[in-house]
């Protein structure tokens, strides 16, 4: 599947130094979109986005398959203004490599979009970022957890 992207220019955080960096933000990433995700899979609530900020997680390139963005969500609920570091995933849907992987990412979203949510209102505690309700089936939404001061790794 296509995704129609709009090019905005962002500044990354993934390095010691500032860069400025041009992002592909698919058009379904809006203030409705995340309203949803905000919400619990719910449209209507007294929950307003104001604005939020989108910023690639990774240097073009390091990444084949998939498109990872941090969004910094700033909204209204229950009267009072919040803020909300968000991971967004989705396929590219541009190139070769992304249709190899479309069959063995069938199960990522899956996970995070049905399976967590429910494990979660079971055990209520596992050490795993907060899964975030995504309209869009093949889209994982999960909380930031850089925020926290967590990091991945090196390769």
């Amino acid at each position: 599947a296509l995704v129609v992207c709009q090019r905005v220019l962002c500044s990354s955080g993934s390095t010691s130094r500032s860069e400025t960096m041009a992002v592909d933000v698919p058009q379904w990433l809006d203030k409705s979109f995340l309203t949803v995700c905000l919400n619990d899979g719910e449209e209507k609530s007294d929950l307003t986005v104001y604005s939020f900020e989108v910023s690639s997680l990774l240097p073009p390139g390091n990444n084949y398959g998939s498109l990872l963005l941090r969004v910094k969500v700033v909204y209204r609920t229950n009267g009072k203004v919040r803020d909300q570091s968000l991971v967004i995933k989705h396929l590219t849907g541009h190139n070769k490599v992304t249709q190899i992987f479309d069959k063995l990412y069938e199960k990522e979203p899956y996970f995070y979009n049905e399976y967590l949510p429910e494990a979660l209102k079971v055990t209520g505690d596992l050490p795993v970022p907060k899964p975030f309700q995504s309209p869009i089936p093949d889209v994982i939404v999960l909380e930031d957890l850089s925020i926290e001061g967590y990091k991945m790794a090196d390769r």
